[in-house]
């Protein structure tokens, strides 16, 4: 994954500017979106024995920050 991050120019111009590692961004995006995940799901009965596993903090974050998160990924 980081191979596909590293060949695109303009995300690595991005990164650089402000000091993120291709890794770090991967990593970053999935819990970014992981909390999303966690947040539009937790009402869904099949869901809560899942997100009796996912870390408080990413829940509150992903509740707190959905539709920022939202707004950011265009949806």
């Amino acid at each position: 994954m980081t191979a596909g991050v590293e060949a695109k120019p303009q995300v690595m111009t991005v990164l650089s500017k402000h000091q993120v590692k291709p890794r770090d961004y991967i990593v970053g995006y999935f819990a970014l979106m992981s909390s999303l995940a966690a947040a539009e799901s937790e009402d869904e009965p099949q869901l809560i024995d899942e997100l009796g596993k996912v870390n408080p903090e990413h829940l509150a974050f992903g509740r707190e920050y959905k539709a920022r998160i939202q707004q950011l990924i265009g949806e």
